[in-house]
């Protein structure tokens, strides 16, 4: 309850007010007596643009939907940029920073080795900082959320609320996919 508590605030700081608190760990995060949350420490904080969200939602509906092929192409539209262009690292990076780091994930490593790995295969050259704070903060609210002991896939959980900023953006969520530059 607490923790899709928590996911919910965080879906609605990117998806419906464009604002985001990028440090949610879990000395962040209070549980007040009445069962309300409380957040603090908003020292690192985000803007979001409406076309940085709707690109995130479009990679977080990929996610969700196990789209291989439109994962790597939001990923990329993200302005996320990598040595070799590989779409299955790809998918990987963006699966492990944005979703969830499951045994089915990982293949075998734990979370530090895997990104190594994947930095073996093909590294991540650039991504936009915009992106490196979304990234952070969902590897985060994922880090709270095994403390609670409560896995979750961040995509699952937030599905419906970038479908909806989808369906309400219609002339940004089916225009072919401007790439971004890396920063």
């Amino acid at each position: 309850h607490t923790l899709q508590k928590l996911l919910d605030v965080y879906a609605d700081q990117i998806f419906e007010h464009g604002l985001l608190n990028c440090d949610p760990h879990p000395g962040n995060v209070l549980l007040m007596p009445d069962g309300r949350l409380g957040l603090i420490d908003f020292g690192q904080v985000k803007a979001l643009t409406l076309e940085d969200r709707v690109l995130y939602a479009r990679l977080i509906v990929a996610l969700a939907d196990h789209d291989s092929f439109a994962i790597v192409d939001a990923y990329k539209a993200m302005g996320i940029k990598t040595k070799h262009d590989t779409p299955a690292v790809l998918e990987a990076w963006a699966t492990i920073l944005n979703d969830r780091d499951d045994a089915a994930v990982l293949e075998g490593h734990n979370y530090q080795s895997y990104m190594e790995e994947l930095n073996r295969r093909d590294p991540i050259l650039g991504t936009p900082t915009t992106f490196v704070l979304v990234q952070r903060a969902s590897c985060l609210l994922r880090g709270c959320a095994i403390v609670l002991g409560h896995p979750v896939s961040l995509a699952t959980k937030w599905r419906e609320k970038a479908a909806f900023l989808l369906a309400c953006n219609p002339e940004l969520a089916v225009r072919p996919l401007n790439i971004r530059k890396a920063q």
